[in-house]
């Protein structure tokens, strides 16, 4: 019990340690708004319709809300970040076809009334090019077996994974208990 209780300190510094060279390296300022069931904070970003970098690549336009109309910034949580950046090094190009939406732009978007989009913890994309089609399939089976990649995006905080029939895709940092779902 006692090498348990002396690790986390080590623990808390690390995550700490890496929290602050993303942010610093995307240029990012993480804003805490919550606290998750671990007990570490929920960190969001603010997501604008500029050009800048947020990943390798990634701009914060390509999160911005999809919105008809929609003109102001927004919140997202930034665990999406580097967990769509994982699902792009591994599989290859990715749209994201949508991340926030308000009330209204969910309804018109058939969205769930609960919808994480409109909490800022949801994302959907699709897979772009020539191997689109089979990349779909292979991201699929990966993570209904929960191989590697599904291991990393839960390690990430990603706990929601959805596919709808048009083969877009949805990942959301949900509290509750991981969930799978197609239409």
């Amino acid at each position: 019990m006692e090498n348990k209780n002396s690790l986390l300190p080590i623990l808390i510094g690390i995550v700490c340690l890496f929290w602050i060279s993303i942010s610093k390296e995307h240029e990012l300022k993480p804003e805490p708004t919550e606290k998750a069931i671990s007990g570490f904070p929920v960190r969001y970003v603010i997501i604008s319709n500029k050009d800048s970098s947020v990943s390798r690549n990634f701009s914060m336009k390509e999160f911005y809300s999809k919105c008809k109309g929609f003109q102001a910034s927004h919140k997202l949580d930034s665990r999406l970040i580097p967990a769509i950046q994982l699902i792009r090094d591994n599989y290859g190009p990715i749209v994201i076809t949508s991340s926030y939406r308000d009330h209204m732009c969910n309804k018109a978007a058939n969205g769930a009334l609960k919808s994480l989009h409109m909490a800022h913890k949801a994302i959907d994309f699709k897979f772009v090019g020539k191997n689109s089609r089979s990349l779909s399939k292979l991201y699929a089976s990966h993570i209904l077996n929960k191989s590697y990649i599904y291991q990393k995006l839960l390690s990430i905080g990603v706990k929601g994974y959805g596919v709808y029939p048009s083969a877009v895709f949805h990942i959301d940092t949900r509290h509750s208990n991981v969930t799978q779902w197609d239409s």
